[in-house]
């Protein structure tokens, strides 16, 4: 299970944050999966996005998917697994 409630920097680039120690939860990084978000099916991905927001070089993990756009600020999701299909919960 992945949980986290989404912050103003998600809010406007329609991704998510995975921490890194939570990447094993999710397929690897650039391989396609399907996350359902109210019923319907979204094609997702992991991204590492290169950053040099404090100290060296480093990535950060991002989730892509239309299935987390439109999420605010504050908002609670949570991410649990059903064999190949991911499924995202979603609670203010």
């Amino acid at each position: 299970m992945y949980e986290r409630k989404v912050t103003s920097e998600e809010e406007k680039g329609n991704f998510l944050f995975i921490l890194k120690d939570k990447l094993i939860f999710f397929p690897s990084r650039g391989k396609e999966f399907l996350l359902e978000r109210g019923g319907k099916k979204f094609r997702a991905m992991i991204k590492a996005i290169p950053c040099s927001c404090v100290g060296t070089p480093h990535l950060h993990y991002h989730l892509i998917s239309e299935a987390v756009q439109g999420l605010k600020r504050g908002t609670s999701i949570v991410i649990k697994k059903k064999g190949e299909l991911f499924s995202m919960k979603i609670s203010r």
